[in-house]
């Protein structure tokens, strides 16, 4: 199989993409840019290079999070919330940028659902950028370790809704849970080996719960699986 390195070609202020020759194969380009820089990109990075393992195609994921300066993650105090992060896809989607090689054929932000920190204006903003420019919006309500739990559980257990709950303790129980699931799991730390196989898994189990941007913006639940979901279509 061949792999054409790729030149954007301007159509109606967009460009896109053209192999060298006809028996060149294009290459899909995905961005994707994550609130969280560790378990998220951890988790995605390993799925990544699963799929690129499995199947006789190569598709181009840039991680966005990758571009960014540790002294920043570790100065700016909200160097991580989602409107920080849609600033960095816009720069990546951006013409003007200096380092722009590719305009993907797919744009991603993951983000959480953080009630005290990703205010109900936030949301709606990030919500609105998303759907004017066709980026895919992952949100997990109230936290990426949702999704983790459902490689595991069908059911989420009752305590989770309890009146007055904050995301931040929602999240401590997800974590306890978690734990008696995957006795290795640490905040901050993944190891996919151990849901590599129950992808699928998750997926279905996520199903059971809200799925769509408006009600996540309220309730608990994840759409991460359009995310895995769009990657696999990738190499079908």
């Amino acid at each position: 199989m061949l792999v054409s390195s790729h030149r954007p070609q301007h159509r109606i202020g967009q460009p896109s993409f053209i192999p060298h020759s006809l028996e060149e194969e294009p290459v899909r380009v995905i961005a994707i840019v994550m609130e969280g820089s560790k378990e998220e990109l951890q988790y995605l990075q390993a799925f990544y290079a699963r799929l690129e393992e499995q199947f006789d195609k190569h598709v181009s994921v840039h991680f966005l999070n990758e571009l960014i300066p540790e002294e920043r993650l570790a100065t700016e105090e909200r160097a991580s919330h989602p409107l920080r992060r849609l600033e960095l896809m816009k720069d990546f989607l951006s013409i003007h940028n200096p380092d722009y090689r590719h305009y993907p054929d797919e744009a991603w932000i993951v983000c959480d659902r953080d009630m005290q920190s990703f205010r109900v204006e936030e949301y709606e903003e990030v919500y609105g950028y998303c759907f004017l420019h066709s980026i895919g919006m992952v949100v997990s309500n109230p936290a990426f370790q949702l999704w983790l739990l459902f490689h595991y559980d069908r059911w989420l257990p009752d305590c989770l809704y309890e009146d007055g709950l904050s995301s931040k303790g929602i999240l401590t129980r997800l974590e306890r849970r978690l734990k008696k699931k995957m006795p290795k799991y640490k905040h901050g730390s993944l190891e996919f080996a151990c849901l590599a196989t129950r992808v699928q898994k998750a997926m279905l189990n996520s199903s059971y719960y809200p799925t769509n941007i408006a009600d996540l913006k309220k309730e608990i639940g994840t759409n991460f699986s359009d995310l895995v979901q769009s990657l696999v279509d990738c190499y079908q």
